[in-house]
């Protein structure tokens, strides 16, 4: 969520024009949700040198990162 409390990935997964990938990225969002902090099996792929993941279903790519446990 931005400052201006504008929450574009939620959008964007909102969005009719996202439906055939909605479930595959939200089962990996539940994946990262389920996961242990250290577990780094699973989940999203690091962006090299960088504290930023990716999660990536087709032409799809979503970033985020771990704030602590969240």
């Amino acid at each position: 969520m931005r400052s201006n409390r504008r929450m574009e990935a939620k959008e964007f997964l909102e969005d009719p024009s996202c439906a055939k990938y909605r479930a595959s990225l939200l089962a990996h969002f539940q994946t990262l949700v389920d996961q242990s902090s250290n577990d780094n099996e699973l989940g999203p792929k690091p962006l090299k040198k960088t504290p930023i993941h990716e999660f990536v279903k087709g032409q799809v790519r979503i970033f985020c990162f771990r704030d602590g446990t969240t």
